[in-house]
């Protein structure tokens, strides 16, 4: 039994929950005349679960847009209609890459079938809390279906190959700009020259703060660090001095970890960077945002 399988076991358990989270919703007759008077233009949605499109349907928003704040999911590639292939389109969970043995192959199709049995399980739950509620609402299912705009936090090119549909478009890669950038100074700037195969920031943003992971995840994190001696390790951490003694030689906490800098400076620009970071909601919105003002 690892470390992880509580929390994954409890996770588990939360999504099997979600169906009564919907019913509350669709029973909640005065959340949904506010949204009907608030007469909002369009809506969106998340990946995870269904029953906000019941809310959209039954607050008569004229048009949404379902956002996926990863690769294309499982579940909405299916009820989007995007073929999926189990020869080479893997369920996103399973760990393979664009080369399939045939072993890995079963297992892709035996994996698809049983995510779109629990995926289709749990929207005919929550299809079934909108007509408890609702009367003859309409199957979530096919207002999925219809779904008129999906945005996938992706990228062509770092993603496998997999088909795609006109109404889905990928938003996803990191921009930064190495217009104006100057030289690193300090601690940042001797690690970076010290790298021999380069250097990697990780930084996981204000609403995933590294000080409040469980110590399993930190004490992995310092794993991997030490696995990779000839990288340099930059580390944002809001409380260095906790984890700066615990860390090896080649990784480094800093309170900022000076992201754009680190990567896009004079002193990087003939090294190897990469930068491992989260994708929340609020980052994926943000994207949306600065596209649309373009």
């Amino acid at each position: 039994k690892g470390p992880l399988d509580d929390q994954v076991q409890n996770i588990i358990r939360q999504v099997g929950e979600m169906h009564r989270s919907c019913d509350m919703l669709a029973a909640n007759s005065s959340f949904i005349r506010l949204l009907v008077d608030s007469k909002f233009d369009v809506a969106f949605t998340y990946q995870y679960h269904y029953c906000p499109i019941g809310a959209i349907h039954a607050a008569g928003i004229p048009t949404w847009i379902w956002l996926d704040v990863g690769a294309l999911m499982d579940s909405i590639a299916e009820f989007a209609g995007v073929p999926q292939p189990p020869s080479y389109c893997t369920p996103i969970t399973m760990d393979a890459g664009n080369e399939l043995t045939f072993a890995e192959r079963i297992n892709s199709f035996l994996g698809q079938r049983d995510t779109q049995k629990q995926y289709k399980a749990l929207i005919g739950l929550e299809t079934a809390a909108w007509r408890k509620y609702h009367g003859d609402n309409p199957d979530l299912q096919k207002l999925a279906s219809d779904a008129p705009l999906i945005i996938v936090n992706s990228h062509e090119l770092y993603e496998l190959p997999s088909p795609s549909l006109h109404n889905i478009i990928n938003i996803g890669s990191v921009g930064i700009s190495s217009k104006n950038a100057k030289n690193l100074t300090g601690e940042f700037a001797a690690r970076v020259d010290a790298s021999n195969l380069g250097h990697i920031v990780i930084s996981y943003g204000s609403l995933t703060p590294m000080y409040l992971m469980p110590e399993t995840w930190r004490n992995a994190f310092i794993r991997a660090c030490t696995a990779f001696p000839d990288v340099q390790f930059l580390i944002r951490h809001e409380h260095p001095e906790d984890i700066q003694p615990l860390l090896p030689p080649n990784a480094f906490a800093a309170v900022a970890a000076a992201e754009r800098l680190t990567v896009a400076s004079e002193s990087s620009r003939n090294r190897r960077s990469w930068w491992i970071q989260h994708t929340p909601d609020n980052l994926f919105i943000g994207n949306i945002i600065n596209k649309t003002k373009k």
